[in-house]
């Protein structure tokens, strides 16, 4: 979730260090960056001043397709391959292995095999001097409650981002705060390498939406994520498929269980608007 609050001073207070991951400075690499989850939804927060980015992961997401890679007679060599073993012939076991245990058809070495795939990047660009100096930063995960919290001091104003995974409401979560009023501004976007297309698909929402290739005919899985803004106070403005202030993130995809396939398109919105309902500290009780 993330929402536009009033910072008060004092509020922000250190965690002991003993379940504390924290870092002085914004992540220049994917390893540093702050990592939470759900067990099904990932997000990994960079903590840029200007340039907020959040790598996001659905456990869903992959490439490829089935393919029959069964091989029924495999066991009828296994005695064969036993006997050369104990005979101390590996070259000749070892090419019995790689004739008749190894998957028929393309098997890994194919594009149908498929790989996991990253969900997407959201991004939130803020508004302001880019090359203002900032001071007193910290991004801290608590191992505790995974909630991830970055403080830093800009221009007279300190600035908050608490950010989580929630289990119960399958939704990510990111709030803003600032200590002096109108000081939260910035454009949002959605994007992934490929294969995606991003609209503004209400005046609050933002929505990429694509379809994965499978290594056949480029139709694999579909899947959907959508940024939605709960406000207070300020304007909300719509500009080329960006937007301003996101609160709640949602995703969902059309895979496959036991043989019914999920209504991922009705499923994503349903499930953000239940969790944009809830009180932001309820969502907050991940457990």
């Amino acid at each position: 979730m993330m929402a536009t609050a009033p910072l008060l001073a004092g509020q922000y207070q250190s965690i002991p260090s003993e379940t504390t991951i924290w870092f002085d400075a914004p992540a220049k690499s994917f390893t540093e960056s702050s990592p939470m989850g759900n067990g099904r939804l990932g997000a990994m927060m960079f903590g840029g001043v200007n340039e907020e980015r959040i790598v996001l992961n659905e456990s869903s997401v992959w490439s490829g397709s089935p393919q029959n890679s069964d091989r029924p007679d495999a066991y009828k060599v296994l005695p064969e391959i036993r006997r050369l073993l104990l005979e101390g012939k590996n070259p000749e076991a070892e090419a019995l292995v790689n004739a008749n245990f190894t998957c028929q058809g393309p098997g890994s070495g194919g594009a149908q095999y498929g790989c996991y795939q990253v969900l997407g990047n959201l991004h939130l660009f803020f508004a302001g001097d880019a090359s203002a100096p900032f001071q007193n930063y910290r991004r801290q995960l608590d191992l505790n409650d995974a909630i991830t919290d970055l403080h830093f001091d800009q221009g007279g104003v300190t600035c908050q981002r608490e950010m989580f995974v929630s289990a119960p409401a399958q939704a990510m979560v990111l709030k803003l705060s600032a200590s002096k009023p109108g000081q939260i501004s910035f454009t949002a976007s959605l994007d992934r390498p490929e294969r995606f297309q991003t609209v503004a698909s209400a005046r609050n929402e933002l929505l990429m939406t694509g379809q994965l290739d499978n290594g056949t005919d480029g139709k694999g899985v579909k899947y959907a994520a959508r940024v939605r803004i709960l406000h207070h106070g300020g304007k909300l403005s719509v500009h080329y498929g960006r937007d301003r202030l996101p609160r709640v993130f949602r995703t969902s995809n059309d895979r496959s269980i036991g043989g019914v396939v999920n209504r991922y398109e009705p499923r994503c919105p349903q499930v953000l608007s239940i969790a944009a309902q809830g009180p932001y500290r309820r969502l907050s009780k991940i457990f």
